[in-house]
This record gives C-alpha cells, sequence and structure tokens, in this order.
C-alpha cells in the first residue's frame, strides 16, 4: 500500500485562480452594466458628457486603476490554459479575447466619435453603443458561467482512500 501523493502546488493553487477570474469577471460585469445605464438615458447630452468624461479616464493614473481587472483575468486565464490546459479556460479565453474584445474596441471607438461630433449627440451613435455594450455583458456573463462552473470542478472533493 501506497499512501496517496500530496497534491503539487500548482494543483493547490487552482482554486485561487478560480476565485481571482470570478471577481475580475464580476468587476468588469459592474463597469459593463453602468455604462448600460448611461446609454438608456433619455437625455443623449447626459450621455456624451458621461463618455466625454470616461475616455481620459482609459489612459490617465490613477483613473485607469478601475481597469485593473483586465489583466488580471488574462494573466489569471494565461497561467490556468498553460497549467492545465483546460478545455473551459482555452473557451473562455477565445470568448474573451474575440467578442470582448472587438466589443470593447467597438464601444470606444463610438465613444470617440460621439464626444468628437461638433454637432448634437446622436442617439443613433447611443444605440449602437448599447448593442455592443449588450454583446459584451453577454460574453462577459457566459465566460462567468464557464468559470463558475470551473471553480466547481477545482473544489469538487476528490475521493478518499479508505485504509484497511
Amino acid at each position: 500500500f501506497r499512501p496517496p501523493c500530496p497534491p503539487s502546488p500548482l494543483v493547490m493553487a487552482m482554486p485561487v485562480a478560480s476565485i481571482v477570474m470570478l471577481c475580475g469577471l464580476s468587476q468588469l460585469l459592474g463597469l459593463v452594466l453602468n455604462d448600460l445605464v448611461f446609454d438608456t438615458m433619455p437625455d443623449v447630452a447626459v450621455t456624451r458628457t458621461y463618455y466625454c468624461a470616461l475616455l481620459p479616464s482609459l489612459t490617465q493614473f490613477p483613473d485607469l486603476l478601475r481597469l485593473g481587472a483586465i489583466p488580471t483575468v488574462a494573466v489569471t486565464l494565461a497561467y490556468r490554459v498553460f497549467a492545465l490546459r483546460s478545455k473551459i479556460d482555452i473557451l473562455t479565453g477565445f470568448l474573451l479575447c474575440i467578442g470582448g474584445g472587438g466589443a470593447f474596441y467597438h464601444t470606444i471607438s463610438l465613444a470617440r466619435q460621439l464626444c468628437l461630433s461638433s454637432a448634437s449627440p446622436s442617439q443613433r451613435i447611443v444605440r449602437l453603443m448599447a448593442g455592443w455594450h449588450c454583446v459584451m455583458l453577454l460574453v462577459l456573463s457566459v465566460a462567468f458561467l464557464l468559470q463558475l462552473f470551473r471553480f466547481r470542478q477545482d473544489v469538487r472533493p476528490t475521493k478518499r482512500v479508505k485504509i484497511a
């Protein structure tokens, strides 16, 4: 009889990585929901003011710290993909890169367009931005659910070995 080997530190760190992923995705979901609130404002001028104030925060310290969840999620996901080669993590990464990255690019482009226009703000631009925020919300929600499923796998109790 050989006693079971203790789990490797790599395997022991997976529940912590799952918690970090879930927290990062939760913060990003909160940011997108906040943007959706302003996308649905009846007064387009309020929406324009919000986005014109928000755009510089993407590049200026300390305002850009609110986007700290993006590199945190990226690094944690890369660690999990290369350490475990989990299909769930690979799917999450693909979903966030393609769907989330594309939607993020389009919302930033539309926000710049909204702020640079000298005429009155366009309701069409705001509707397009709301659509891309809905895509981002869907992508982040699916990624969150995938990682929640992954977390369940990470913390599932292992089979105990009975010693006779």
